[in-house]
């Protein structure tokens, strides 16, 4: 009779275990080879270059000396880094009509990029809708504008991005109509500069 036929019929414990170590399957568990409590035999030098067992880079996760990848010599891709460079206008006191009330003189190439990071605040509100016009080199860029009532302005772009080179002057001109009580602006207009 097979072995696989001999599994129908049930067993006893101690013919179970001699039938496992008959086929080879498995040891018992008095088997001395489970109960050899010898220390590891010292094997380090195994490990070493010239050893039987040596660590290589390639064993650890590395690559090896001579992987191809390591001596590729292409020229680094070029890449720059967008930094976040705010320029702040404070226009101290009560509107002054039809004036130059801020300026900024750009020492290195910036870019106007996202409308939405500019902001404008004024710390007393305006009787009726004050505009406050930037420039780049006295051409007309943009504006910051307050509605009746509201401490907080708008700052809208003509077209962005915007460029600004080094040498550019940004200036920001009060409107030619007076308001009663707009006081205390600060524009703050976002921008950016490329880091190597």
């Amino acid at each position: 009779m097979s072995t696989l036929r001999q599994w129908k019929t049930p067993y006893t414990r101690a013919e179970f275990l001699a039938l496992l170590t008959r086929v080879g399957s498995s040891i018992v568990g008095t088997d001395s080879r489970l109960s050899d409590a010898r220390e590891p035999t010292a094997h380090a030098d195994d490990h070493l270059p010239d050893g039987l067992d040596p660590l290589t880079a390639v064993k650890l996760g590395g690559v090896a000396g001579d992987d191809p990848r390591l001596s590729d010599a292409r020229e680094p891709l070029p890449h720059q880094h967008a930094l976040p460079y705010d320029i702040e206008f404070f226009i101290s006191g009560a509107l002054v009509v039809d004036e130059v009330v801020g300026l900024f003189l750009v020492n290195r190439a910036l870019s106007i990029a996202v409308e939405e990071d500019s902001s404008a605040k004024c710390l007393t509100a305006s009787t009726g809708t004050v505009v406050y016009t930037l420039k780049q080199n006295g051409t007309s860029i943009g504006a910051a504008t307050f509605s009746a009532s509201n401490t907080t302005g708008a700052v809208d772009f003509t077209t962005v991005p915007v460029a600004l080179a080094k040498g550019d002057v940004l200036s920001v001109t009060s409107q030619s109509d007076a308001d009663a009580t707009i006081a205390n602006v600060i524009i703050a207009v976002a921008t950016e500069f490329k880091s190597v």
